[in-house]
């Protein structure tokens, strides 16, 4: 997928309609709306894309890096703010139609195994009966389980930064080289081999020759 710096046409649905598509309860639907914006090359959408990169489905966030890349210069100086500054990935929250359900008490009991993926970034802090009935023996586990599914957060995060890099290094902006080396000391390592990745391809579609091999 090539990028592009302006809108290149129309999709067939409004672009306000495929953003409130981003929302769906259904990853089948948010990878299509995601696509269809890269399509449109719509820098309207770049922060709703944005938010896309940590979506619970891989699929989607596949769609969404590929259409910011699209989408091209637009989405360089939030991008670069993103890599920048970790916390401000906190200002991305998921959209609303996204379920946010965390564990139950069924996934509770099956341990931390019982936790389906895509709610061990998710909490549910209530105690349950059967932690309860369980004395202070069970309130700690479900304690232990709930701190497990809790830190996804981070995890999250590093990789919607990861994903940043990546795009930054395909829209080959000269703004994002500076970001892009700084990241290079990262305290993710995650964030750091994307990011020399990415400088690798900067220079590559600049044309240029790196001045040294990136490490990580």
């Amino acid at each position: 997928m090539q990028r592009r710096d302006t809108p290149a046409g129309e999709s067939q649905h409004g672009i306000d309609d495929l953003i409130r598509a981003l929302g769906s309860d259904d990853p089948g639907i948010r990878r299509n709306a995601a696509l269809e914006l890269g399509i449109a090359g719509e820098w309207r959408a770049t922060r709703p894309l944005i938010i896309a990169l940590a979506d619970p489905a891989q699929t989607v966030r596949e769609a969404a890096a590929n259409a910011l890349v699209v989408v091209g210069t637009p989405v360089v100086e939030p991008l670069i703010d993103l890599l920048d500054h970790p916390e401000a990935s906190a200002g991305y929250e998921l959209h609303g139609g996204v379920s946010r359900e965390g564990p139950t008490q069924i996934d509770l009991l099956g341990g931390p195994e019982g936790i389906p993926p895509e709610k061990r970034t998710l909490q549910h802090t209530a105690l349950a009966q059967h932690d309860l009935f369980a004395g202070p023996e069970g309130v700690r586990e479900h304690r232990a389980l709930i701190h497990e599914a809790g830190e996804g957060d981070t995890a999250r995060r590093g990789a919607r930064r990861a994903y940043a890099a990546a795009i930054l290094g395909e829209v080959a902006d000269p703004r994002a080289e500076e970001s892009l080396t700084r990241a290079l000391s990262d305290d993710d390592p995650v964030v750091r081999k994307a990011a020399g990745t990415a400088l690798v391809k900067y220079h590559e579609k600049r044309g240029e020759a790196a001045s040294a091999p990136p490490s990580w």
